[in-house]
Parts: structure tokens; C-alpha cells; sequence
């Protein structure tokens, strides 16, 4: 009973937190700087040039978050100091070294193509659970939102499928304390992400996605009960912090990023 009664105060929290986003999104998207252009989108509706462009961030601030990102990933992480300190492990760091740096279509071939596509994606994930620098984490952040924008639905389903279920390990647990990092940067790459994440269907998985997904499916019933809980938890949090964004952006591209992300939760 207790649990029934806990599940329906959640739900109706996180239902009056989506409305007010909601109400929000649907004032500031009638406003005309909104009409000025849509950004491209991926197969799932995935922004996939310039984040937050439709929620009416000026092409300054684009450009230089765009020119930020770039510079990001072309940091060089040492990735061995982190395999010696034990903080990965050895296959952990092969993965990481044959991911890193390659070119996109090598990269999207070593994710899709491969059966190790969720090995690739839990290596990733492994270094946010375990690292603190804020440059990993920021480096890291990067190349996810990259995965997503260049693969899609099909990259959200490993990314979806690459979470351990057991807390700390699972994959939206992870990005909502990134929301509680101090940097801004880091902020909005964990936030696109975890909007992927959260409006991802498994019927827009493709059957070459299907297969890791089932594959990493959590073998007790107790856990497939928990599954859908912990998905309005995390729901309700991140509706949370998106709703705060509004109300008192820690950023001036917290008004566009917020928006940007409770559209992709909305469709």
C-alpha cells in the first residue's frame, strides 16, 4: 500500500512538473525569435545541429558552444594513468583507445556493426561512475552526445541498454548527478543525453539494436518490476531540474537547453 501510494504521489509530481514545462515551452516557442529557422534532426527527433537552435539560442552562442565542443574532444586523456590506478579496467582501456579519436564512420561502424557496440558504450560509462577530472568527464560527455547525433535511435539503444540496473551503475542514475556538476558544459551534454535517453522507445530500436537490448535485459522479474519505477524517478528529477532551469537559469543558454530538452521528452 505504501509503495501504491508513494508511486502515485510520484506520478503526480512529476505530471504537474512536466505540465508546468510544459506551459513554459508552449509560451516561449510562441514567441517569434523561434520562427527564425529548425535545427536538422535525427531519426528520432534527435537535435543533430546545434543544440538547443530551436529553442531560440542565438548563432553566437551556438557557435561558440559548438567551437567549445570541439576543442573538448580534441583534448589527448592519458588514458593508461587511469587503467593503472585501477580506476578501469584492462579491456575497459582497450575499448576506450580503439573508440577514441577514430573517425566518425569508424566509430559509428565499431558501435552498430560490432556485437561489443554495448561494451563500447558501458566503457564510457565506467569512466563517469569512476572518474572525477572534470576534463574525462567533460571529454566523455562530448563523445555521447557525438554517438547520439550521429547515430540516433540506434546509438540510444545501446546507450539505453548499457545500464546495469543496479544503482550507481545505471546509466541515468550517473547523468543526473552530472546535473549537479558545478560546470555548465558538462550540465548540457548530461542533459541532451539523458533527454535521449528518457524519450527513447524500444520500438524505435532497430533489429540491430534489439539484439544487445535483450541481451542485457535484467534476468529476475523483481528487477523488470523495478525497471519502470526507477524510469519515473528519473523522469521526475530531470523534469525537476529542467523546470528550475527555467524558473532560475544558472546559464544564458539554460533557457534554450531546457526548452530544447523537454520538447524531445514531449514528442
Amino acid at each position: 500500500m505504501a509503495s501504491t501510494q508513494w508511486e502515485a504521489g510520484s506520478r503526480k509530481s512529476t505530471t504537474s512538473s512536466a505540465s508546468e514545462g510544459r506551459q513554459r515551452y508552449q509560451e516561449l516557442s510562441s514567441l517569434d525569435h523561434f520562427s527564425s529557422g529548425r535545427q536538422d534532426t535525427g531519426s528520432m527527433g534527435y537535435p543533430t545541429d546545434g543544440f538547443a537552435s530551436e529553442a531560440g539560442g542565438s548563432q553566437q552562442q551556438l557557435q561558440q558552444a559548438d567551437e567549445l565542443t570541439e576543442q573538448i574532444l580534441r583534448r589527448q586523456v592519458p588514458w593508461e594513468t587511469y587503467q593503472k590506478a585501477d580506476l578501469i579496467s584492462d579491456r575497459e582501456l582497450q575499448l576506450i583507445k580503439r573508440y577514441d579519436k577514430q573517425e566518425r564512420p569508424t566509430q559509428q561502424r565499431l558501435l552498430l556493426e560490432a556485437e561489443e557496440g554495448v561494451l563500447y558504450v558501458n566503457a564510457f560509462f565506467s569512466l563517469l561512475r569512476s572518474i572525477a577530472s572534470e576534463e574525462v568527464v567533460q571529454y566523455v560527455l562530448a563523445l555521447l552526445e557525438d554517438m547520439v547525433k550521429e547515430g540516433g535511435s540506434k546509438v540510444v539503444g545501446l546507450l539505453k541498454a548499457a545500464t546495469t540496473g543496479q544503482g550507481s551503475g545505471d546509466t541515468c542514475a550517473i547523468l543526473l548527478r552530472m546535473l549537479q556538476r558545478p560546470d555548465w558544459f558538462t550540465q548540457e551534454k548530461a542533459a541532451f543525453v539523458l533527454s535521449s535517453l528518457l524519450s527513447f522507445t524500444p520500438a524505435a530500436a532497430s533489429p540491430a539494436t534489439s539484439a544487445p537490448l535483450a541481451a542485457m535485459a535484467p534476468p529476475s522479474s523483481s528487477s523488470s518490476a523495478a525497471a519502470p519505477a526507477a524510469s519515473s524517478h528519473s523522469v521526475h528529477t530531470f523534469v525537476e531540474w529542467l523546470c528550475n532551469e527555467l524558473r532560475r537559469p544558472s546559464n544564458e543558454r539554460s533557457e534554450a537547453t531546457a526548452i530544447t530538452c523537454l520538447s524531445m521528452l514531449l514528442k
